[in-house]
C-alpha cells in the first residue's frame, strides 16, 4: 500500500507543468518506512522512523529522479495483517 501511495504521489508531482503561468518541471524523491510498534509511541521512536524514512529518500535521490524506496530497517514483518485483525474484531455472528 505504502508504495502505491508513493506512486501516486509521484505521478501527480510529475502531472504539474505549468506555475504562475510558467512551465516547470518538478520532481520528488519519497522514503517509506514503517513502525508497527503499541500505539502511543514515544516521541524517540518517531524520530528513529523519521530518520529511516529521510536516508530511504536519499537512497531513491541516488537512483535518479522521480522515484520511492523503502527503508532496509521498516518494521514490515512485525505489523499484524489488517484483515484479520478485523475478523477477530468483528462480532456479528455468522453469515449463513
Amino acid at each position: 500500500g505504502a508504495a502505491h501511495v508513493a506512486q501516486l504521489a509521484l505521478d501527480e508531482i510529475r502531472g504539474i507543468e505549468r506555475a504562475g503561468g510558467h512551465p516547470v518541471k518538478i520532481s520528488a524523491s519519497i522514503g517509506i518506512s514503517a513502525a508497527c510498534g503499541q500505539p502511543g509511541s514515544t516521541g524517540d521512536e518517531a524520530d528513529v522512523l523519521l530518520a529511516q524514512a529521510d536516508q530511504a529518500m536519499y537512497v531513491a535521490k541516488q537512483g535518479g529522479k522521480s522515484r520511492w524506496a523503502f527503508s532496509p530497517d521498516a518494521q514490515w514483518d512485525q505489523c499484524p495483517d489488517p484483515l484479520a485483525a478485523a475478523r477477530e474484531r468483528d462480532t456479528r455472528p455468522p453469515a449463513l
